[in-house]
């Protein structure tokens, strides 16, 4: 378990995050994937 509690692991699940929000952002202009997007985030 220890790879869990690694900085570098956390730091990678919180570009992760980021990259999610981000990619939601962008695409929630048009109206398909904004329903895509909807059940995802």
């Amino acid at each position: 378990m220890y790879i869990f509690k690694s900085p570098i692991f956390s730091k990678v699940i919180e570009l992760l995050e980021e990259l999610s929000t981000e990619i939601c952002m962008k695409t929630s202009n048009s109206n398909y994937k904004q329903y895509i997007i909807r059940n995802i985030c």
